[in-house]
């Protein structure tokens, strides 16, 4: 079954769950596909230079300029600053030691995907280049996880491309279970797309005990 997402088809091309055209193609849902190649340290820590743990915080206004380094789309991320604030979803970001550096970031939204509103649905999961494969990656999405928790929900789920091989390794290693293809159909301004991905369910609980190896 294919679904039309609108203007931020974020799992879609953000796999990780997302929906936004753009995520269309990150899929995020999962992901970033550098976080399929993450193979995140140990449980909940993020190491970074020096072997200092990222600390995950809700976006704030004041972020916008040092994500849009990493992730340079503006009016994506200035909808995603635009539903965090109207409480649809939440934005997180991940800082480096001092809070000083923001170094990823990763969206749930709260009234779920294009054909799942039971589940909150995580995506826009992005990390710094020069930080990817340390970890920051799953950190985020198991502080994801405990927010979705912390609002009663057993579950949550993400889109992630089909080819994105890498992503849906860690996903799996986090363990969220693939529950069938999906066409996600997308469209921004006077663009449309599809992609073809993968809806995963992850139980909270699992996916923040999972020990990351």
């Amino acid at each position: 079954m294919a679904s039309v997402e609108g203007a931020d088809p974020a799992g879609a091309a953000d796999p990780a769950g997302a929906a936004d055209p753009a995520e269309a193609a990150d899929p995020a849902g999962a992901a970033d596909p550098a976080e399929g190649a993450d193979p995140a340290g140990a449980a909940g820590a993020a190491g970074l230079q020096g072997g200092a743990p990222a600390v995950f915080r809700d976006a704030v206004s004041a972020d916008r300029e040092a994500v849009l380094e990493f992730w340079p789309h503006p009016e994506r991320l200035d909808r995603r600053f635009a539903a965090a604030a109207e409480g649809s979803e939440t934005f997180v970001v991940a800082v480096g030691p001092g809070a000083a550096v923001v170094v990823g970031a990763a969206g749930v939204r709260w009234g779920g995907g294009c054909d799942d509103t039971a589940r909150p649905m995580l995506y826009g999961v992005e990390v710094r280049p020069d930080l990817r494969g340390r970890g920051v990656g799953s950190a985020m999405i198991r502080h994801v996880a405990q927010l979705v928790a912390d609002r009663g929900f057993a579950e949550f789920s993400l889109e992630v491309e089909v080819g994105n091989a890498g992503a849906i390794r860690l996903y799996r290693r986090l363990g969220f279970v693939t529950v069938g293809p999906h066409r996600h159909v997308w469209r921004s301004g006077n663009a449309t797309g599809s992609t073809d991905v993968l809806i995963m369910h992850g139980r909270a609980a699992t996916v923040r005990a999972t020990p990351l190896s």
